[in-house]
């Protein structure tokens, strides 16, 4: 079928970037858009992400920490993270290029499955917090967990996506040379928001927001603005997430108004942490249901 003469054609398919031939367009957002295409030298699929230009234009020292940022996220190597495999400049192009995953968004599926069972919620946080634990212990934060950035595969593994826009914990401060507040607000931690100094435990809050969503059927906090969506995630007593779902799972309960406590102090140290109570709980539910077996055959 003959290319629509009337749509402006996309500059990058086709073309051949550092060894990559851009086949199709997967998605766009705010840091890039997302191509399908193909590693030629060792013959496999990868998504590529190609930075805007007007972010990377004239700002040398943004350029210099996104390509020392992605090349941390490049050793990282874990079954719930999206590898990634180059990331450099050109034909004037910065580009980051990760591992394809045959899968879909988990904002996608919160539109369609919303709420989540306690078990599958349990299930894909405890899969993204052993990935982010990864990334943790070598030092790198996320900054942008969100549903958008957990791909969820056919066979039920979750990976945790966008690395390559990660920050290392020895590198500037979460605010850009623009002044801008990296990250997206509805779910970001009150220190994230606020431009302070971020670790682990604000990838914690923001994993939180998403453990809410899923469990609620709705985010904790909304606003017709960002900033004053913002000022809620810093201010705002999070809803007791309970009243919103009832019979929720007191455990369950407990450890989303942990994940997200205001003070980074008042959550989880770390998702080491976090993994050990959500596997305790799934210990529970199973041992409950294997309990419960031989009641049901003798009935």
């Amino acid at each position: 079928m003959p290319a629509d003469p009337s749509k402006p054609q996309d500059p990058y398919i086709g073309r051949e970037i550092a060894g990559f031939l851009i086949e199709q367009k997967l998605g766009e957002g705010g840091m890039g858009a997302v191509y399908l295409a193909t590693q030629k030298r060792l013959d496999r699929p990868v998504a590529f992400k190609v930075l805007p230009p007007a972010l990377m234009r004239g700002n040398p020292q943004f350029v210099e920490r996104f390509l020392r940022e992605a090349k941390s996220a490049a050793r990282l190597t874990h079954t719930n993270v999206v590898q990634v495999y180059d990331a450099g400049e050109a034909e004037d192009t910065h580009y980051i290029a990760m591992e394809y995953v045959a899968g879909v968004g988990l904002n996608d599926l919160l539109k369609k499955h919303s709420p989540f069972s306690e078990e599958e919620s349990v299930e894909i946080i405890l899969q993204a917090a052993r990935g982010l634990q990864t990334a943790a212990d070598q030092g790198i934060i996320h900054r942008d967990i969100k549903p958008a950035n957990l791909m969820v595969t056919k066979t039920g593994i979750v990976k945790v996506a966008d690395f390559g826009l990660a920050k290392s914990t020895d590198a500037e401060s979460a605010i850009t040379m623009s002044g801008q507040i990296m990250g997206t607000p509805a779910y970001m931690s009150p220190e994230q928001a606020e431009g302070r100094q971020v670790d682990s435990r604000s990838d914690i809050y923001s994993l939180g927001v998403t453990f809410f969503e899923m469990i609620a059927g709705r985010r904790p906090f909304a606003a017709e603005s960002a900033v004053a969506l913002i000022r809620k995630h810093c201010e705002e007593p999070v809803p007791d997430p309970a009243s919103l779902r009832p019979g929720l799972n007191p455990e369950i309960r407990r450890i989303v108004l942990r994940m997200l406590a205001k003070s980074p102090e008042d959550r989880y140290p770390d998702f080491g942490a976090l993994a050990a109570d959500l596997d305790d709980i799934q210990k529970a539910t199973t041992h409950a249901r294997a309990k419960a077996a031989p009641e049901t055959e003798a009935a």
